[in-house]
């Protein structure tokens, strides 16, 4: 449907924001760099989708840093406090390996902004994992899960945590907890398919993938998998 709408209005940038949206949920990287391209030049004022094209550039090998800091200066003119462009800052300070502390500063200024966030503090969290850190990850993502408890994100990023730390039986809870506190989050679901194919308990694993093609309406992809 974005695609159709894109095809007879080749200046809506809507239509691009949601071609890109769709085409990260397909994990299709070049075309969703493309439409965010497209988006950013037809909707300069759309800072989310201005971050999320610099957190693409950040993937690329090598990161295209310069881009991303021009994406930066940017957002920063609209808006000095967008707590995603903050987070981005902390992105490239990481990949241009400054110091901790200054990582550290950013992500806590931009967790500041907004306290019941649950994804700045999963930023801060994974950042930790990167410089190999898992006691101070695990205690962020725990007060991600306090700040904001009925939030899934924060209980499916811990359940993933776990199960990386080789606590797999303290995972399924948190899995669990997810789904409780929003039975429509399918990424929860997902990850819990995940964890118990892992484990190779695929009789709980095909439930799971069976609610998940009722949560999607009978969706192509939903069956697929």
């Amino acid at each position: 449907e974005f695609r159709t709408a894109a095809d007879i209005d080749r200046d809506s940038a809507a239509a691009q924001w949601g071609l890109a949206r769709a085409y990260e949920n397909l994990g299709q990287f070049s075309e969703t760099v493309e439409a965010l391209r497209k988006t950013n030049e037809l909707a300069p004022d759309n800072l989310a989708a201005k971050v999320k094209l610099g957190n693409y550039y950040l993937l690329v090998q090598p990161p295209m840093v310069g881009e991303t800091e021009k994406i930066l200066e940017e957002v920063f003119a609209k808006d000095p406090n967008f707590i995603e462009g903050r987070i981005l800052k902390a992105s490239v300070f990481a990949v241009q390996m400054k110091p901790e502390t200054e990582v550290l500063k950013v992500l806590d200024d931009a967790i500041a902004l907004d306290e019941k966030r649950t994804d700045s503090y999963i930023s801060k969290a994974r950042y930790f994992m990167k410089i190999e850190k898992a006691k101070e990850s695990e205690e962020t993502i725990k007060k991600a899960i306090s700040a904001n408890p009925n939030a899934a994100a924060g209980y499916v990023e811990y359940g993933r945590f776990l199960d990386f730390a080789d606590r797999s039986n303290e995972s399924e809870a948190q899995f669990r907890k997810a789904i409780e506190v929003e039975p429509k989050n399918i990424e929860s679901r997902e990850a819990i398919a995940d964890f118990f194919t892992s484990e190779k308990q695929y009789d709980k694993a095909e439930q799971i993938h069976r609610e998940l093609v009722e949560l999607q309406e009978n969706s192509p992809e939903s069956r697929l998998a």
